[in-house]
């Protein structure tokens, strides 16, 4: 089925970066459309305007943690991990771990700020918990995790805060 989709998409003259930036199910995994969906209800429907929020990757993490705009809070959804439950005659289940890091600059006012940025997490977590996501209803947040300091030591680098949720995502297939 996807070889004959291929097929049909080349055969229609499209590049292979169309290709890849195509929409259809097929193309797009199933943990970067939960992420997609986190990063535009992140900047449209839970934070403020002006809060930057993109998704990357594990490996790109590190760069944009040292290039935190001053003062401004940072938002980056990290899908980390997809997982596969053994199928059987009732289900067919899939699990997403995705990670939304937080990164901000601190200032002389630090517990003002730390309070401030504790409290939006905590409404994120709020707004996401055992939910399913508007932009793709197929997704179910069904466990949140608050740590700091996996991206970074003990959840401070150099006067910025950096702290993550991890979100488990169910979606039956």
């Amino acid at each position: 089925m996807l070889s004959e989709y291929l097929n049909d998409r080349i055969m229609k003259g499209l590049s292979k970066s169309e290709l890849l930036q195509s929409s259809s199910p097929l193309i797009i995994s199933t943990i970067r459309r939960i992420a997609d969906a986190l990063v535009y209800e992140l900047k449209h429907e839970v934070l403020a305007e002006g809060v930057h929020v993109e998704r990357l990757y594990a490996s790109q993490i590190d760069d944009r943690l040292e290039d935190t705009m001053h003062g401004q809070l940072q938002v980056f959804v990290v899908p980390r991990q997809e997982e596969y439950l053994p199928l059987d005659r009732t289900s067919n289940k899939y699990h997403g771990t995705i990670d939304i890091v937080f990164s901000q600059e601190l200032n002389r006012n630090v517990m003002r700020q730390m309070d401030t940025l504790l409290t939006v997490i905590e409404c994120v977590t709020d707004r996401f918990r055992l939910k399913r996501l508007d932009t793709y209803h197929l997704a179910r947040c069904i466990k949140v995790i608050h740590s700091v300091g996996e991206y970074s030591s003990m959840g401070f680098h150099d006067d910025k805060f950096v702290s993550e949720l991890t979100m488990i995502f169910e979606q039956a297939r």
